[in-house]
């Protein structure tokens, strides 16, 4: 009986619905949170953006239909996935293996240790539904209003390892376990971003726009260990799928994002402060009070193993929390020739995501766009996490008749899946919206 992780992790993180700094949506995901007004979505990253999203004919501009983009990660193991659902199909039953038990027993303490240090599968969800975002430009004020609302969703999964051992009357046990974390964000902002011409010295080299935005985000928290010895031939997915709501808190928190942008008719140059207040999250406890489960259920035994990785490994936390990090992130676009813009940004420290993995991101992208209607305009781009190995992917991006606008990620590290090369990384983003 397959056991399918990699299928787990790419069916889990969608029902569980998914940060902008986790998966960046349409244009974005090419270009990244840079100064690209012609992405409507350009104002979730630097808040002073939001002052160049209205055309100056108009004073209204907003989302006309659903976007979305996911995106998946695979560690750097080579057929892990697959050792894994071996060493489940053993546990469940011991004549799946003819080898000697010392032979099977040495290849899976090495595949073990080897898929605890760097195996695991992380994937990523951002929807957006019609109207969000939303921009207003007051006239009356000299500024641009913006309001928007997120869904953003991810979810990781790793084997916390232990050895495989034999005895004639447990046949193959093992105490490795599955450790599913899954974070899911509803976010609500408001933001407000004028230009100011006050300070004569910085307008004899650029016009300077600032903004501010006002986050309340809810957000879910979930973290799960499945002992493989407890599935008992029931599927990982069912089994996580069935547990999921156990271990669940939600919890609401505010946080404050500002920028500046200097701004030339061919240049851009800016700088975001996000998560001020830097708000906190809690995820359910787990591996505590053990002896009031029923003795000999598989929620005592899930419950002990936790313990055991909590206080004797001090691999996991029974209780944690997750603090949004306050980040700083510098951005720019410059003009090369008419439609023709190169973009970039850097996150200038590492923060974690919900469920604990390193982040600091640094995007550049190429975007040409076509006067003419049915001409394609199309962006290529770069992306490395530098708190991650370098962990890169290559960006590609179509926007048709100035509306619908599809863009891939092709991670350029690779791994192997059932004797097959995978790119370790890859997304997709859908958005349709009228550009400018």
């Amino acid at each position: 009986m397959r056991k399918s992780l990699l299928g787990m992790g790419l069916v889990l993180s969608p029902c569980v619905f998914a940060s902008s700094s986790i998966v960046n949506v349409g244009p974005n995901l090419t270009t990244g949170p840079s100064s690209n007004h012609h992405s409507i979505f350009a104002g979730a990253g630097n808040p002073s953006t939001s002052a160049f999203m209205v055309d100056k004919d108009e004073n209204w501009r907003f989302n006309f239909a659903p976007a979305f983009a996911v995106s998946a990660e695979l560690g750097e193991v080579d057929n892990f996935t697959d050792e894994l659902d071996e060493l489940i199909d053993l546990i469940d039953d011991e004549v799946v293996s003819d080898d000697p038990v010392e032979e099977t027993l040495a290849r899976f303490n090495n595949v073990l240790v080897e898929i605890g240090e760097s195996g695991y599968l992380k994937s990523s969800v951002a929807v957006r539904a019609p109207i969000a975002p939303l921009y207003y430009r007051s006239d009356s004020l000299g500024g641009t209003f913006y309001a928007d609302y997120q869904m953003n969703s991810q979810v990781s999964v790793r084997l916390l390892d232990a050895p495989l051992q034999y005895n004639v009357q447990t046949n193959y046990s093992t105490s490795s376990s599955v450790y599913l974390k899954s974070g899911i964000e509803n976010r609500i902002s408001v933001g407000f971003a004028k230009e100011f011409d006050q300070f004569d010295s910085i307008r004899k080299f650029a016009d300077l726009y600032a903004g501010v935005r006002l986050n309340v985000i809810t957000l879910d928290l979930s973290k799960q260990v499945t002992p493989l010895q407890v599935l008992d031939g029931e599927s990982v997915q069912d089994y996580m799928e069935d547990e999921y709501d156990t271990n669940l808190v939600s919890s609401t928190g505010a946080s404050i994002d500002v920028g500046v942008t200097l701004a030339r008719e061919n240049m851009r140059l800016g700088l975001t402060i996000a998560n001020i207040g830097e708000p906190s999250f809690d995820y359910g406890v787990v591996g505590e009070n053990c002896e009031d489960r029923e003795p000999g259920s598989n929620e005592q035994t899930t419950c002990e193993v936790t313990r055991f990785f909590a206080e004797a490994r001090g691999e996991i936390n029974t209780r944690e929390a997750h603090t949004m990090n306050m980040i700083s992130r510098i951005d720019g676009a410059w003009r090369l020739r008419e439609g023709l813009w190169i973009n970039g940004s850097w996150d200038l420290a590492a923060y974690d995501d919900f469920v604990g993995f390193e982040n600091q991101w640094l995007h550049t992208g190429l975007s040409y766009d076509f006067e003419k209607f049915v001409m394609p305009s199309f962006r290529v781009g770069y992306q490395v996490n530098q708190a991650d190995a370098g962990t890169s992917s290559a960006l590609f991006g179509l926007t048709l008749i100035k509306w619908i606008n599809l863009d891939f990620e092709y991670g350029l590290d690779s791994a192997v899946v059932d004797g097959d090369k995978y790119p370790r990384r890859v997304g997709f983003s859908l958005s349709i919206f009228e550009r400018f």
